[in-house]
């Protein structure tokens, strides 16, 4: 019976809506309302009262009502999700990284920043201007550009708030061969809490004792999404 029920009512509002989108009315005449339960699911419906007083209900922007004559849609709250996105990649690559030393990765071509993304001058870093759960994937392409020794590459990101730290979980590892050409593919995902003005970047090192590591045009991405 409480399956009817709902979908009796479900049918009824899917026409109510369909009638307000083609009718649409920007104002409130009712004050009363109805509260009907079936099973765990509540309804609620507002019924015309003509007389009655809805100055109290002026100011109200917290609802949201679809009228059919004397049927109402209530909606008490409205929850709005934006996706807030960065995205960038590097298309020209040949950044050089020397041997024993590490290097900012840098991008060159941005694909979306929203709003609450800054990215710095210098291609760098990126300020996340919204405190919250972010969830960031990066992923480096290293290649030996000498070819003459052995030497393990890995990359991490950092956050700065007072101060550089490295993001726990966020190491990759591989190893550049003495060939030249010889590449490596890193990067890592991870969600990390920031607070509003965090800035993160991407850092690349090469144990590599004798030859320069550059980075490969096309295989260097950063994408950060804000959860919530």
């Amino acid at each position: 019976m409480k399956n009817v029920l709902l979908a009796i009512l479900f049918f009824i509002l899917s026409i109510v809506a369909l009638y307000a989108y083609q009718n649409p009315v920007n104002y409130i005449d009712s004050v009363d309302v109805v509260q009907a339960n079936v099973g765990n699911q509540k309804f609620t419906e507002w019924i015309t009262a003509n007389d009655a007083d809805i100055d109290t209900l002026d100011n109200r922007t917290d609802i949201l009502e679809l009228e059919v004559d004397t049927l109402r849609l209530r909606v008490d709250s409205i929850q709005v999700s934006r996706d807030s996105v960065f995205y960038v990649y590097d298309a020209v690559g040949a950044l050089s990284i020397s041997p024993s030393s590490l290097d900012t990765i840098t991008f060159d071509t941005e694909v979306r920043e929203d709003a609450i993304f800054v990215h710095g001058a210098d291609k760098g870093a990126v300020a996340c201007n919204s405190a919250g759960w972010y969830n960031v994937v990066y992923s480096v392409g290293l290649r030996n550009s000498g070819g003459s020794a052995l030497g393990t590459v890995y990359t991490y990101l950092i956050k700065y708030n007072a101060g550089w730290a490295v993001i726990s979980g966020s190491y990759a590892y591989g190893t550049v061969s003495a060939s030249v050409n010889s590449a490596e593919q890193l990067g890592a995902k991870v969600d990390i809490e920031l607070v509003n003005g965090d800035s993160l970047a991407v850092i690349a090192y090469n144990g590599n004792a004798a030859d320069v590591v550059v980075t490969i045009a096309e295989t260097v991405r950063l994408r950060i999404e804000k959860l919530h």
